[in-house]
């Protein structure tokens, strides 16, 4: 008689410099400029170069943190490639990063030069087959909503309306849309923290409405 075997895998830790971001939340599949100013941010960022490693993006709760903790970051940030580093002043550098993987925060070491996490890249769970139509709904939900936030909103730029119109991807518009538009980055932290593609479509429709109902006021 044989003996069942369970074999349990761990999924891969990651451990990275990490940059704790105010008012801004990375996704993947995006390219972003933003500014550092810390000096532990900037030393993330300097080492990531100099040793060719990603690094982690994660959003604070509140901007006013000047020294955050674990406790003061979300649970969920980004695993990012930085693609250019321009120093502007002693203590300003500009970073473009593009978002790789969505990652859960485990443990944050806070260092004494930079912050230092221990992260899980987790994956949003797909569609299942019994879903697939309401999926296809909310997507020309999404579209057609966004149809009426561009109304309001025709500063938007032309590539994004491109990339946007142009998209049946559930997941490349789960993504896209709320790193793109312009919505409070708690509300986007919301969007990121979804496991599911179609947890993410339904908050992401909830929210353009809800944008579009404010800027009709």
């Amino acid at each position: 008689m044989s003996e069942k075997v369970t074999i349990k895998v761990e999924r891969k830790k990651l451990h990275l410099p990490t940059i704790a971001l105010r008012g801004l939340v990375v996704f993947p599949n995006n390219l972003v400029h933003f500014e550092v100013g810390r000096e532990k941010s900037i030393a993330a960022v300097e080492w990531a170069m100099a040793n060719n490693s990603n690094v982690f993006l994660v959003a604070q709760k509140s901007m006013d943190t000047t020294e955050p903790q674990q406790a003061d970051l979300f649970s969920y940030g980004v695993v990012a490639e930085v693609k250019q580093v321009l120093r502007v002043s002693d203590d300003l550098v500009k970073v473009l990063v593009e978002g790789k993987t969505r990652a859960r925060l485990l443990e944050l070491d806070a260092g004494e030069k930079y912050l230092q996490a221990t992260v899980r890249p987790v994956a949003v769970r797909g569609i299942p087959a019994d879903k697939r139509n309401q999926v296809e709904a909310l997507v020309r939900s999404l579209k057609d909503c966004f149809e009426e936030y561009l109304s309001y909103s025709p500063q938007i730029s032309k590539d994004v309306v491109y990339n946007i119109v142009s998209s049946d991807s559930p997941l490349y518009l789960s993504e896209y849309m709320p790193a793109n538009l312009l919505f409070k980055y708690e509300d986007k932290q919301v969007i990121l923290n979804e496991s599911t593609l179609l947890g993410r479509l339904e908050k992401l429709l909830t929210l353009l409405r809800q944008e579009c109902q404010i800027m009709d006021i």
